[in-house]
């Protein structure tokens, strides 16, 4: 647990008061049970804003709050997940990925988020079908996808090995990749499709 001393009389204040609007809600139980004194709680209830202003200037009562390292750490990596999330998005967008990879590769973003992204990255959308590259480029971006979980094996989400695989073959868009490393589950679903409809 991290112990800060609060030094700024502003703050002092604001604590102060903060502690006067939980006691209002009925949260004086807690400070109980924590061993606060309860006559000190009733003179702090019944301080005005300049008692309470000059109390907080006086440099008494030593004022601390404490941080929870864990959650602290845990709360920093939250923010650097949406911030690397976002720079994701944003690469994914400025290199040719449709709005279906976008979702599949940002399952947990808010769509909304995706959309207002869209508008503000304003992107020529290519219409029709998908031309994949040659065989001889398909074979080498099959090789390299099909090989990346043992030559990285910490990059485990789908929109990492995009990105990795679009770094490997940068002359080609995200869109073209992602239909090239899917081409056969395509002619797979197609095939079933047929099958069903002759049945």
């Amino acid at each position: 647990m991290m112990l800060v001393r609060v030094m700024n009389d502003t703050l002092r204040a604001q604590l102060l008061i903060h502690l006067i609007e939980q006691l209002e809600r009925g949260d004086l139980a807690v400070l109980l049970e924590k061993g606060t004194c309860p006559r000190l709680i009733d003179r702090l209830r019944g301080m005005g804003i300049s008692d309470l202003l000059q109390l907080a200037s006086s440099g008494h009562p030593d004022i601390h709050f404490s941080i929870n390292e864990d959650g602290f750490e845990l709360g920093i990596a939250s923010l650097d997940r949406r911030r690397e999330e976002s720079e994701h998005l944003i690469y994914f967008m400025q290199n040719g990925a449709t709005a279906s990879m976008l979702n599949e590769s940002f399952p947990q973003m808010d769509p909304r988020v995706i959309q207002s992204y869209r508008k503000l990255i304003k992107l020529d959308r290519r219409n029709g079908r998908i031309a994949l590259p040659d065989e001889a480029v398909r074979d080498l971006i099959h090789k390299c996808w099909h090989g990346m979980p043992e030559e990285y094996p910490d990059m485990k989400s789908l929109r990492e090995r995009l990105i990795l695989l679009h770094g490997f073959f940068s002359d080609y868009p995200l869109d073209v990749l992602y239909a090239t490393v899917n081409e056969f589950k395509a002619a797979e679903a197609k095939e079933k499709r047929k099958s069903h409809g002759k049945k």
